[in-house]
């Protein structure tokens, strides 16, 4: 009885050959068909094909720029990147970019944020996608005093510091080549530099968060 198993694994492998060739012309036809709308359905979408390159701005950004005439304080965000798209048709590499700078009360300040991230997409490169990156951020600024009450110091400093972070996100591409997205980061700075700088919360932040609400691109 226990050899029953063994005699009925072996007379299915050899007749499963013959059951293939009888199968009928037709039936086989179907088959391929099928395995073949199945590969078209994994290549990338037209809009991607042949595109290598991608380069995005985010307006909303800009947009948040002030400029207050009471003590003179303003601030502007620059903010873009440029994405790889021929690395891997269901992934990118992007080196998105964040460039701040402003005065307070007649003190320049300014804040850089450079990234390397990666992006895996659920399917091919459009819709849903999660990444993990690193961050290079260059934060420089009038020193905060020691006492609430004493006068500015006047002192510029400037920070270095580096985090990694994970996120996640969507894009959308259109068949001409223009694309929009949005998505969410979190991590964590390498750095327990304490100094702080006027104006600059960055500047002793040990955690990252960002969120995109629009970023629009072109590919190339």
């Amino acid at each position: 009885m226990r050899r029953l198993p063994v005699f009925v694994y072996f007379f299915i492998c050899a007749i499963l050959p013959s059951i293939g060739q009888n199968i009928p012309s037709n039936s086989k036809h179907d088959t391929l068909s099928i395995k073949h709308n199945a590969q078209v359905d994994n290549l990338p979408i037209g809009a991607l094909a042949h595109k290598t390159l991608g380069v995005e701005f985010n307006p909303l950004r800009l947009l948040m720029g002030l400029t207050t005439n009471e003590i003179g304080n303003y601030y502007t965000h620059l903010s873009g990147g440029v994405s790889l798209f021929a690395i891997d048709r269901r992934a990118e590499i992007s080196f998105p970019f964040l460039y701040m700078f402003g005065e307070y009360d007649n003190i320049p300040w300014k804040v850089l944020n450079i990234d390397g991230t990666y992006r895996r997409f659920f399917h091919h490169q459009n819709g849903y996608y999660y990444s993990a990156g690193m961050r290079y951020t260059y934060v420089e600024g009038e020193e905060v005093a020691a006492n609430v009450n004493s006068p500015p110091t006047g002192k510029q400093i400037f920070q270095r510091k580096a985090g990694i972070y994970i996120g996640i996100g969507y894009r959308y591409f259109s068949t001409k080549g223009w694309y929009w997205g949005t998505g969410i980061i979190c991590g964590r700075y390498f750095s327990n530099d304490e100094s702080d700088i006027v104006d600059v919360k960055l500047a002793t932040k040990k955690f990252i968060l960002d969120f995109d609400v629009l970023k629009f691109g072109c590919a190339f």
